[in-house]
């Protein structure tokens, strides 16, 4: 070697090439890929902003838990009651068969009869049946919300303030309240009812919500009331079938009455002329 120093490739005293060996390890090892994520420093870099953001953590984590246990104190619970229906198909071959010159029995199609389950007048003959309040009903959380709201100290006197200051329209002022509270609650309920059906079969799916156990009871009065009133119908449609039926008999018997009276006038008639015909041959005679 020349006089101008050892390099790292030269050789020490042991014949060991030290510079060398740690030039291998170094560009041997294992390297990282420039997208590949490093969970080790990415929690560290978490766990360092948590101690140095102590009191914003605590902070956050004390006022979701007052949220949380605010929401289970102030907003009722949600009891769910489901129940299977089955309707009647659309095409009845046999039925149709018979019925076909009769035409006087109507089905309605299964669509229809899930609108008619959620119907004004049903609902409120279930609230009037089973006595229902405002608050034995589901709430969707704007009305729980504008319920709260007007029921609260605060939000009577925001009200009775508007009042003074708009002075509404009379008429307004005097609609009855427990009326309005009424259709409040046969619209609430109706947004706790949903009727599904199922697949493509005839099987419907009702599901009713409420804030108490008496879910069941509404969802029992619910299908009697709405059968009920079906039926109902249906007899007051046969009934009127019948009687306009039998209105058309009379008066087809009362047709074929004078027409067989003509018929028998006529024969008479008839056999009066032939008498007396008979009457003049015999004199000439």
């Amino acid at each position: 070697m020349s006089s101008l120093g050892k390099t790292p490739f030269e050789r020490s005293g042991n014949g060991a090439m030290r510079g060398t060996a740690h030039m291998a390890a170094t560009s041997f090892g294992p390297e990282h890929e420039a997208d590949m994520f490093d969970v080790r420093s990415s929690l560290r870099a978490v766990y360092e902003s948590a101690i140095n953001n102590k009191l914003l953590v605590i902070s956050c984590t004390v006022l979701t838990l007052a949220c949380a246990v605010a929401y289970v104190m102030v907003f009722p619970p949600i009891y769910q009651v489901e129940a299977t229906i089955v309707a009647e198909p659309s095409t009845d071959a046999a039925r149709d068969a018979f019925y076909v010159n009769w035409n006087v029995f109507r089905k309605d199609d299964a669509r229809t009869e899930i609108e008619l389950i959620t119907g004004a007048s049903v609902l409120k003959d279930v609230v009037e049946k089973e006595r229902l309040s405002y608050n034995d009903v589901y709430h969707p959380f704007s009305s729980e919300v504008t319920y709260l709201w007007q029921t609260s100290w605060i939000g009577q006197q925001y009200h009775a303030l508007k009042t003074a200051i708009l002075r509404p329209d009379p008429e307004e002022l005097a609609s009855d309240p427990k009326e309005e509270w009424v259709g409040k609650t046969i619209a609430d309920l109706r947004a706790g009812i949903l009727v599904a059906p199922v697949g493509d079969s005839n099987i419907g799916k009702l599901t009713v919500k409420g804030p108490n156990r008496r879910v069941s009871r509404i969802a029992n009065a619910l299908l009697d009331t709405y059968l009920a009133r079906r039926d109902a119908l249906h007899q007051t449609e046969a009934r009127r079938s019948l009687s306009i039926l039998t209105e058309e008999a009379d008066r087809a018997g009362q047709e074929l009455k004078v027409i067989a009276d003509r018929r028998v006038a006529f024969a008479e008639q008839r056999s009066e002329e032939h008498t007396s015909e008979f009457q003049s041959l015999t004199n000439l005679v």
